[in-house]
C-alpha cells in the first residue's frame, strides 16, 4: 500500500461533547453528536443540565435571590454515556470535543474514564463551545475525511490542522 492513505478505510468518528458546550438538541440529532450531560443543583436537589426547562433557572432566582450552582460531567456519566455510544457503534472512535480544561472538571472526567477504553479520543477544544467546529465543518463527511483542516478560526482555536490527522489517520 502507498503512503497516500488510499485502500485504507477510515474508521466511523462519533462526535462527544457536554451539555455546557452549546450545542442544542437539534443540531446533535443534525449531526449525532451524543451529549453527556453536566448537573445543576438547586440547593438540595441536583437536575442534569437539559432535563428541566430553562425558566426554571429564573424561578429558582426568583424565589431564593440564588443562581443555582452547575458541576461538570462526572467520571461515571462518561463512563455510562461512553459504553452506551460504544455498544451502539462498536467499529467508531469516539471523539470528545472537551469545554476547556480550565473553567470544567468534565474534561478530566472523561480522561479518567477513558482510561481503558481505547475506542475514545479526547481533545480539549480550549473553548467554552464548540461550534466553531460547526462553522468549518459542515458536514459529517468532513470530520471523517482524512485532511488537514485549514480554517483560521479552527486552527487557531484548536490547532486542528495538526492535532486531528493525527486522530483521524
Amino acid at each position: 500500500m502507498s503512503g497516500d492513505g488510499k485502500g485504507k478505510k477510515m474508521k466511523q468518528i462519533v462526535l462527544v461533547a457536554e451539555t455546557g458546550s452549546d450545542i442544542n438538541p437539534a443540531l446533535a440529532a443534525e449531526y449525532n453528536i451524543k451529549i453527556v450531560p453536566m448537573h445543576v443543583s438547586f440547593d438540595h436537589e441536583t437536575m442534569e443540565d437539559g432535563a428541566f426547562p430553562v425558566e426554571k433557572i429564573v424561578d429558582y432566582y426568583e424565589e431564593t435571590g440564588k443562581l443555582p450552582k452547575t458541576s461538570g460531567s462526572t467520571p461515571g456519566d462518561f463512563e455510562t454515556a461512553f459504553d452506551r455510544i460504544h455498544a451502539e457503534y462498536p467499529d467508531a472512535q469516539l471523539l470528545y470535543l472537551a469545554y476547556s480544561a480550565v473553567t470544567t472538571c468534565s474534561m478530566q472526567s472523561a480522561v479518567l474514564a477513558a482510561e481503558e477504553r481505547d475506542y475514545v479520543t479526547i481533545l480539549d477544544t480550549k473553548q467554552v463551545s464548540v461550534l466553531p467546529v460547526r462553522r468549518s465543518v459542515t458536514r459529517t463527511s468532513d470530520i471523517v475525511e482524512p485532511r488537514r483542516y485549514q480554517s483560521p478560526s479552527i486552527a487557531s482555536s484548536y490547532a486542528a490542522s495538526r492535532v486531528l490527522p493525527v486522530f483521524l489517520s
